[in-house]
Parts: structure tokens; C-alpha cells; sequence
């Protein structure tokens, strides 16, 4: 039997990723989201988090996001 992944969360992650000043790895963002789904959760964590880091360099930098 074949595992499905679904490549929503995956996609949503590295586009959050790469609006950052200085992305991360996406090998790392993957690897991410490919955990959080083992653990049973929906995979959107990963994506929340890159959006809130982009949204508080925006603040601190006094521009918008």
C-alpha cells in the first residue's frame, strides 16, 4: 500500500519560506512538515510559524509584511 502525501502543506510552507529577508533551507521546511504529519497533525504548523517570523521582522523593521 502506498503512502499519500499531500503536497499542500509542503507548498505552503516553502512559500512562506521563501518571503523571508533570509530563508531557510528547504530541505529543512520538507523535513519540517513531512514530521509534523507523522505526528498526525495537519501540517500547517510549520507554515503559521514561518508567517508569524515574517510578520515580526516586518514589525521590527517598521515595514509591511
Amino acid at each position: 500500500m502506498a503512502t499519500v502525501i499531500p503536497l499542500r502543506p509542503i507548498e505552503n510552507a516553502l512559500a512562506q519560506a521563501n518571503r523571508l529577508p533570509s530563508p531557510p533551507d528547504r530541505r529543512a521546511c520538507i523535513r519540517a512538515v513531512l514530521a509534523e504529519l507523522n505526528a498526525g497533525r495537519n501540517g500547517q504548523a510549520v507554515a503559521f510559524q514561518l508567517q508569524r517570523t515574517r510578520r515580526d521582522l516586518a514589525s521590527l523593521q517598521g515595514g509591511a509584511a
